[in-house]
């Protein structure tokens, strides 16, 4: 019975991992060039059963013992990003870009005390200009070029397919920094539609097709998240009851087994 109210307790945390990954997904839904997320659960690995107890051997804290194993239940693997393409939808800005190219990312700068000159990527290309006229993410990232950030100043500007950016008075001023990954599985998450990736995966883009007065959409689809939704929410009741069954059994076992005669 207490191993039935493990399995069940893990079902539940399983799906309520879920049921996170599939709202963040909803939320984001209009975020552009959002990557969606997927967790990936899988048996319990043969997880050591262990009470609080002085060990004698092994590789645990001094203070627990193994007592034995299971492989019951299930458990999260891992999150998982699907950096399937969004739709590329026309907005005629100019200071709007998108990414042809799957597997390229614009490049910015998120400095920090630690990290001077932290580098992060995004599929966002919903830019614009700050006060002092570099271009930026709309939360004021620096978009990164070939020459470093990006002085439009108050002008406007075309990007070839290529990401050479021209002025009609200065002509090209600067080249965009687009990188590519042959492994997207190398990046992370950071927050605010960024990621990250270990040093030397990210290679100059060769062909990152740039549209300029086009954004990527969220790869989201509304009507699949929600169903998806739904179906974890049973699945996560389902668990429920059957932890409430293995609990009601045991008071049984508790309270009135030990009394019969």
């Amino acid at each position: 019975m207490i191993r039935g109210i493990y399995s069940a307790g893990a079902g539940m945390g399983v799906e309520q991992a879920r049921l996170d990954a599939f709202s963040n997904n909803l939320v984001n839904a209009t975020t552009n060039g959002y990557k969606k997320d997927r967790m990936v659960q899988s048996p319990f690995p043969q997880l050591f059963l262990v009470f609080k107890q002085q060990a004698t051997s092994g590789n645990f804290p001094s203070r627990w013992k193994q007592v034995g194993r299971t492989n019951q239940g299930a458990a999260i693997n891992r999150a998982v990003t699907d950096f399937s393409p969004g739709l590329l939808q026309e907005t005629g800005e100019f200071y709007h870009l998108a990414l042809e190219n799957q597997h390229c990312f614009f490049v910015v700068s998120l400095p920090t005390p630690q990290e001077p000159f932290r580098e992060l990527y995004t599929r966002d290309g919903a830019f614009t200009v700050d006060g002092e006229g570099y271009l930026v993410t709309l939360r004021g990232e620096r978009v990164l070029g070939e020459n470093g950030s990006i002085y439009i100043g108050e002008e406007k500007f075309s990007v070839t397919g290529e990401g050479v950016i021209q002025t009609a008075g200065r002509g090209a001023i600067d080249r965009l920094r687009l990188v590519e990954f042959a492994d997207l599985t190398v990046l992370n998450k950071t927050g605010d539609n960024l990621f990250v990736s270990p040093a030397g995966a990210a290679v100059p883009a060769a062909n990152p097709g740039v549209r300029q007065g086009f954004l990527e959409q969220s790869n989201v689809h509304v009507a699949a998240e929600i169903v998806n939704m739904i179906a974890v929410v049973r699945a996560y009741e389902a668990n429920s009851r059957v932890l409430q069954a293995h609990n009601d059994l045991l008071g049984l076992a508790v309270n009135q087994v030990g009394s019969l005669k």
